[in-house]
């Protein structure tokens, strides 16, 4: 149980795609604001946009050995059911060290060992689904959630437990709509007195 005392850990499992990474950089950013003593934790592949981004936001990050099964026939995909099994392992112990209260998924390949791995560990486990057609992970987490959040109300008749879908939009950070055009366009190395189409 949580004393007055510990703050409350957060373990966010996303990545893959800025569309899984962005709406849980959100909810944390969101968190922090909230409940600044919070602690947050990070979980993905160190190869993907996670792995360079996260932590030039100031958050912990963790790695796991997860990666996506390709579609097509690869050689790598032989290597999936071992992956997965250290990823599996691997999202335990990282669970067990920092011991989430919740633990938020956002959807993507890395979502399923890490929340799985917390929810071994007693966190609340809270999905998210950015897509009106729920992803796979989603879809095989949906049984240890105690909450998913979905952007679209057409988005519930692909999920099972429907008494505790919640229809809640998609998250944006809230400093995406304070930068002016004249920095944007420095920023991207555009001509300002150039007209954009």
């Amino acid at each position: 149980m949580n004393n007055s005392n510990t703050p409350y850990r957060f373990l966010f499992a996303a990545g893959g795609t800025g569309g899984h990474l962005y709406p849980a950089v959100a909810v944390a950013d969101e968190i922090k604001k909230i409940k600044p003593e919070s602690e947050i934790l990070f979980v993905g592949t160190k190869d993907r946009i996670e792995g360079r981004v996260i932590p030039k936001l100031g958050y912990n990050f963790k790695s796991i050995w997860i990666r996506g099964f390709a579609r097509k026939f690869n050689l790598s995909n032989l290597l999936f059911p071992i992956r997965l099994l250290v990823s599996l392992i691997q999202s335990v112990l990282i669970s067990m060290k920092f011991k989430p209260r919740v633990a938020i998924g956002t959807g993507g390949y890395v979502a399923g060992p890490a929340v799985w791995g917390a929810s071994v560990m007693g966190a609340k486990i809270i999905l998210m689904e950015s897509n009106s057609y729920p992803g796979i992970t989603t879809r095989l987490l949906e049984r240890y959630a105690d909450e998913v959040h979905l952007s679209f109300e057409s988005s519930k008749k692909y999920l099972r437990k429907q008494n505790i879908l919640k229809v809640t939009g998609n998250p944006v950070r809230e400093n995406l709509g304070t930068i002016d055009k004249s920095s944007a366009k420095k920023f991207f190395g555009l001509d300002e007195n150039k007209k954009q189409f």
